[in-house]
């Protein structure tokens, strides 16, 4: 049947309930538009179609009237957070841990990664990270929530707004184009030697033509202006490179 992605699903969450791996559902032939539309399993944007095939049943013959076990074995998912600093220095051999259902994880980061293997199903996760080297003491120094399987396809306006503002730029993810999505996406361009983007102005007008009739521009000539603009600034080049800074 086909599903339309709801915001916070990818492929490892939706294969995990059909005891399939990510990689088997985008191979299958009827995902194969979904497939040339998204590369990456793990990235979907609202709205995207998915077929999943009929669940998988398994018959295990058991005797009656006795206690019995089973084991199931739920798929997981390897989470990758880079903790940096407001200079942009990695917290290298800093103590983490990563909540997640019921289960604490630790570890210490390397190079400002922290890496755990959490339930393909997960949400949500809130990492902790301590920056003092006293294995006592009980209250992290920093803390972020993560919403597991949100982020959007980088062609989106809100994928473009999530990656900027988990690279450290204000900029809210509404989805909508805004100044705050501007002003860090120029602050990037800048930041990664991609030239800025001046917006366009019409010519002034001839001060020495008295008769020069100076024609206002209209709500339509407007709108082009600006969306020609906002095409300039989130071009192929700075979502390139965007996708590259962020790492997907």
């Amino acid at each position: 049947m086909k599903h339309v992605v709801q915001q916070g699903e990818c492929l490892s969450s939706l294969a995990a309930r059909l005891r399939m791996t990510a990689k088997e559902l985008h191979e299958l032939a009827e995902n194969a538009e979904l497939k040339k539309l998204r590369p990456n399993p793990n990235v979907l944007a609202p709205g995207d179609e998915v077929w999943l095939p009929d669940q998988k049943t398994k018959s295990v013959p058991i005797e009656l009237e006795k206690k019995h076990r089973f084991v199931v074995k739920l798929p997981k998912l390897k989470l990758r957070v880079v903790m940096k600093n407001a200079k942009g220095e990695p917290h290298d051999g800093k103590r983490f841990r990563v909540l997640v259902g019921n289960q604490q994880l630790e570890g210490t980061t390397s190079a400002g990664v922290v890496e755990v293997d959490v339930p393909a199903t997960a949400r949500t996760a809130l990492v902790q990270l301590w920056l003092t080297d006293d294995p006592d003491d009980p209250d992290p120094d920093l803390e972020r929530e993560l919403s597991i399987g949100c982020l959007d396809p980088i062609e989106t306006v809100s994928g473009v707004q999530a990656r900027l503002s988990n690279l450290g730029h204000v900029c809210p993810i509404t989805g909508e184009v805004d100044a705050w999505t501007l002003h860090a996406a120029q602050l990037f361009r800048a930041k990664h030697g991609l030239p800025l983007v001046e917006e366009e102005e019409d010519d002034p007008p001839n001060e020495d033509d008295d008769d020069q009739e100076v024609e206002e521009e209209t709500d339509e000539e407007a709108a082009k202006r600006i969306a020609d603009h906002i095409d300039r600034v989130l071009d192929a080049p700075f979502r390139d490179k965007l996708r590259e800074v962020y790492g997907g």
